[in-house]
């Protein structure tokens, strides 16, 4: 074995904007999105310790609460204005808005993409929507409003897979979209804990934080029959 090494250093502090709502990390730069200030910026990650933002603030809708990033592309969601946004990042110090806002279901809160498809989560609604993002110019939605558990919170890809918390229902449900035309839940909806907000995968597992102020470490390895393995415990829980 080698040495392990349990400590993390803060390499750097860096101001962002009111509420910053989600953050979304692609190569050297990192992307987030300040709800209260409706607007997203961009920071230069490429030396952790001098983290710098590149070009202006950029206006979003109201109540940007979810970004994810691929390509030359990011995707916002605004959880007050029920819109998404697709902004063009090919050049960061000049990003511009790809087409007009495109209405979501009530409440989005969790943004996901794949290849050419973007998932939502619609936090008030309890649904999923899927669009077709090939011409961001022309976003077309796949197939029908989709409902799922109560109050979706966080969404995340992993390979064929969308996995969802559930605030509502203190749970998360996995969804097969290997064919976005047909989203099909994989097993049963998995208990997490109280109020279940954000997820993440890494090979393996799941981590899903929960208002409880813990994460829950999840075995996905077959995922019609998925167990909690563990809980780590973390400070107050706001999102994820």
């Amino acid at each position: 074995g080698g040495n392990t090494n349990n400590s993390v250093i803060n390499l750097s502090s860096i101001p962002v904007g009111q509420s910053p709502g989600a953050v979304a990390v692609a190569g050297n730069y990192a992307y987030v999105v300040n709800t209260n200030d409706n607007d997203m910026q961009i920071f230069n990650i490429s030396d952790p310790a001098n983290v710098v933002q590149v070009g202006s603030n950029i206006p979003t809708g109201s109540g940007p609460w979810g970004v994810a990033v691929s390509g030359n592309y990011a995707y916002v969601i605004n959880y007050n204005a029920s819109t998404l946004q697709i902004f063009n990042i090919a050049d960061p110090t000049n990003v511009t808005q790809v087409g007009s806002d495109i209405a979501t279901d009530s409440g989005p809160n969790g943004v996901a993409v794949s290849g050419n498809y973007v998932y939502v989560v619609n936090y008030d609604a309890s649904t999923l929507q899927v669009f077709d993002v090939s011409n961001p110019a022309n976003v077309t939605q796949v197939g029908s409003n989709m409902p799922i558990g109560s109050e979706p919170w966080g969404a995340t890809i992993a390979g064929n897979y969308l996995y969802v918390t559930e605030t509502g229902a203190d749970q998360m449900q996995i969804f097969n979209i290997a064919d976005p035309t047909n989203v099909t839940q994989v097993g049963s909806n998995v208990t997490t804990g109280t109020e279940s907000t954000g997820v993440a995968v890494g090979g393996n597992y799941a981590y899903a934080i929960t208002d409880a102020s813990d994460i829950g470490i999840f075995d996905v390895s077959n995922l019609t029959h998925v167990t909690q393995v563990g809980t780590v415990p973390i400070t107050n829980n706001y999102g994820g």
